[in-house]
């Protein structure tokens, strides 16, 4: 079933070469992204795909934070950022290969901010499973057992 969900990103991993490289610097971070192609008919699909992926990773840049599934709530300060980064970013082909840039520039303000918002998330991680636990323990204690499906045991 999963290859069904990589089919858009075919044209990527079937390149004679895919190169992504990152770079941290004062002004800020960039992500570079080259496909070589074997056939230059392949070219069209290489750039829809690469288009398809900067808009997918855009778009869980904004939801991804939202989730308490993936646990990265206290990185939601950096969704808009990332996300305009990422919409900004072209697709250019040239010759045989397809290349887009990346670029998100540097805000010191804005690491405080991510600072304070995974200590909040953290702390609210903390207190929902401290309330689950909390819970278990009085479903455990009134239906008796660790959830193994065994009997409770009385006198020890």
């Amino acid at each position: 079933m999963i290859e069904y969900f990589l089919l858009p990103y075919k044209p990527l991993y079937a390149s004679k070469l895919a190169l992504v490289t990152g770079d941290v610097t004062k002004k800020g971070y960039t992500i570079n992204a080259t496909v070589a192609v074997k056939d230059k008919k392949e070219l069209q699909d290489v750039e829809w795909s690469m288009k398809t992926l900067l808009y997918v990773l855009r778009e869980t840049a904004v939801k991804a934070p939202r989730t308490e599934q993936f646990e990265v709530e206290g990185l939601a300060p950096l969704s808009a950022p990332v996300a305009r980064a990422f919409k900004e970013a072209k697709v250019v082909r040239k010759g045989d290969t397809a290349r887009t840039t990346v670029f998100m520039a540097r805000d010191d303000g804005l690491a405080k901010k991510v600072k304070e918002s995974s200590e909040g998330a953290q702390k609210k991680r903390e207190e929902r499973d401290k309330k689950r636990r909390d819970e278990e323990r009085k479903f455990e204690k009134k239906f008796g057992g660790g959830g193994s499906g065994a009997p409770p045991e009385k006198d020890r």
